[in-house]
């Protein structure tokens, strides 16, 4: 089991209780939308839908402003991320980025998890620090795993989010930041 757990000295907390507890910028993961790679708006609506008219949330999920999801669809397990893509940038899309928020200047490492379980267009979730991809991770069918190192100014955001070759991609991600 891969559990979206967080670990930095003298503190833990995961993306899990993060979303649950409708955190969001004040927090150390923040949950945002790019059209371009480089800006992120934070996203500002929290919602659990039942789109199986079932009386059960199939999700827990933060939205833009223009609907774009980010969060936990049951479909995939309550381990994974999934951080929706609607098109590529290029393309005019909106992009959900799942960011950590540096609480003190220094180096982090960021342990991502990847998993295309849907066959989907797209090769590759990218990490992005001051609007420039420092890494590539393959996005597959099978489970990968990447370690990256970033260094960030307290407060700096180092964003995870996947790419599209061409239309909607649900990307799945747990990570793990120490």
């Amino acid at each position: 089991v891969i559990l979206a757990i967080l670990l930095i000295p003298r503190e833990a907390t995961n993306v899990t209780s993060s979303i649950r507890n409708r955190e969001n910028a004040d927090g150390l993961w923040v949950y945002a939308s790019t059209t371009d790679g480089v800006e992120y708006t934070v996203a500002d609506h929290f919602d659990t839908p039942d789109w199986n008219d079932d009386n059960q949330p199939d999700a827990e999920q933060w939205y833009s402003a223009n609907g774009t999801g980010l969060g936990f669809n049951y479909d995939v397990g309550k381990d994974w991320l999934e951080v929706n893509v609607t098109e590529s940038a290029e393309n005019g899309g909106e992009i959900m980025a799942l960011g950590f928020k540096a609480p003190e200047a220094g180096t982090y490492t960021l342990t991502v998890f990847t998993q295309n379980k849907w066959g989907q267009s797209s090769d590759k979730v990218v990490v992005s620090v001051g609007g420039e991809d420092v890494a590539e991770i393959p996005f597959t069918a099978d489970v990968t795993q990447q370690t990256v190192e970033v260094t960030l100014e307290a407060g700096q955001v180092a964003y995870i989010h996947g790419t599209s070759n061409g239309g909607w991609v649900s990307t799945y991600i747990a990570a793990f930041v120490a």
